[in-house]
């Protein structure tokens, strides 16, 4: 059969199409043929990653688990040191007593050579200063810093245990006596009972180091009777009594702030119960370690603002919620608000006493301050013996020499035009907001027996 000339043209359309249908029958076929490739290499992968995953990690060669152990071990240390700055008020008292029972003299010198020499070589250069010490640190020709690192050490060791073996029997003990409401006297025999695993000599000397410290840093009597509640606040047992005896004690340190001179411009208790609880207050049994804990702050605060200088405390507040504080794990932190009135001079000595604190074991933080003059100049504070000469000289600048300087209020009030409002003795009215940071990681807690 012959084809039409007329259908040429579409037969050449229809060839050409079937050519190109071919052509990406034949690409479509390549690349499905790439996929599966790719797909079976995928699988391959997936499979050598799953079992690499099921192995167990290449072990450290033996230079390397040296070095993990022995930066831990430093880290644990400095972490240790560092922690016990944050509100630790009996920390120093209680060093002594962990140092007399600990260990010291030639056995001290051994453990910490043999704690230096298993130290890599950069941290030996670290604790020894530089290259040339370190060959030469063990030797003591640098008597200073190898003394320093040594009680630091010292500190660590004997602090950390003590801390650890007090937690450890403490938590043995049956509820009975880790009740939230016990008397001394039962407190004093869980310390005896503790502190009987040492020898008898050391602890007493201990103790008496121990005493003699508190009484530097609180205006509470600490005798022999009392010792023991001390002792067990600095190992992180808190404080506590029945509410009825303690409203007693409360009142008496109170008064003790007063005639020792503790708060800053107090002229009468009345003075004193506004800064710390009024004599109406009520704490529950529940508050009463809270309550100590409030007036051993309050006593530090106090101290530092004396510590200052001249200083009249006007307002002291809890921002934070009373007693409690802000709980941020593993700190308590306590927000106050000072206002204090105080000279330049003095107010400048304070903030670097509050940002100093931490050598006592003490963390303050300054988060906002503000500075304002008490009262507008008056005739009074400018004809002071202070003032009077260098206003005076001011007026001679402004008057003819034939002029006779008069020492009249208009005249005098005139030639203190420019002065600084800020600056003077006695009218700067200071507003400091200031946080306390607690660490209680390490604080026990009592066993609380009360049904309600």
């Amino acid at each position: 059969m012959k084809i039409p000339m007329r259908n040429i043209p579409l037969i050449a359309v229809l060839g050409l199409t079937v050519l190109v249908s071919l052509f990406l029958i034949y690409l479509v076929v390549l690349k499905h043929g790439q996929v599966s490739r790719i797909n079976t290499k995928i699988e391959e992968y997936k499979k050598i990653l799953e079992d690499a995953n099921k192995r167990k990690p290449p072990a450290p060669v033996t230079e390397n688990y040296k070095n993990i152990t022995i930066d831990t071990e430093k880290v644990a240390m400095e972490k240790f040191l560092l922690q016990r700055r944050f509100g630790q008020f009996y920390r120093k008292p209680l060093l002594l007593l962990a140092n007399a029972v600990g260990i010291g003299g030639k056995e001290l010198e051994e453990k910490f050579r043999e704690y230096y020499n298993s130290l890599p070589d950069d941290r030996k250069l670290e604790i020894a200063g530089s290259p040339e010490l370190v060959p030469d640190f063990l030797s003591g020709k640098d008597r200073a810093k190898l003394d320093y690192e040594r009680d630091r050490y010292r500190d660590y060791v004997n602090e950390s245990s003590f801390l650890k073996a007090f937690a450890d029997y403490y938590s043995s003990l049956p509820n009975e006596k880790r009740g939230n409401i016990i008397g001394g006297s039962n407190d004093k025999v869980i310390l005896n009972e503790f502190l009987a695993k040492y020898d008898a000599e050391k602890v007493k000397k201990g103790v008496q180091e121990f005493l003699e410290a508190m009484t530097l840093l609180t205006v509470e009597p600490i005798t022999e009777k009392n010792v023991h509640e001390f002792i067990l606040a600095s190992l992180g047992l808190p404080r506590t009594a029945f509410v009825t005896y303690y409203k007693g004690n409360l009142r008496n340190l109170q008064n003790l702030f007063f005639v020792k001179n503790v708060v800053p411009g107090a002229e009468s208790m009345a003075d004193v119960e506004k800064f710390t609880f009024r004599e109406n207050f009520q704490p529950s049994q529940k508050q009463i370690p809270l309550v100590i804990r409030q007036m051993e702050i309050r006593e530090d605060l106090f101290k530092r603002l004396r510590a200052a200088g001249t200083l009249q405390l006007v307002e002291l507040s809890e921002s934070t919620p009373p007693l409690v504080g802000k709980k941020q794990d593993p700190y308590l932190l306590f927000d106050y608000d000072i206002t204090v009135q105080a000279p330049m001079d003095t107010l400048r000595k304070l903030i670097n006493i509050f940002q100093e604190a931490y050598r006592d074991n003490v963390v303050y933080v300054i988060r906002d301050f503000s500075l304002s003059r008490v009262a507008r100049e008056n005739v009074p504070d400018l004809i002071s013996m202070e003032s009077k000469d260098p206003v005076i000289a001011l007026i001679r600048q402004f008057q003819t020499p034939d002029f006779e300087v008069k020492d009249t209020d208009g005249n005098l009030l005139a030639g203190s035009y420019g002065r600084p409002m800020i600056g003077r003795n006695n009218n700067i009215e200071m507003k400091l907001s200031i946080r306390f940071i607690l660490y209680t990681a390490n604080q026990l807690e009592r066993v609380d027996l009360q049904k309600n």
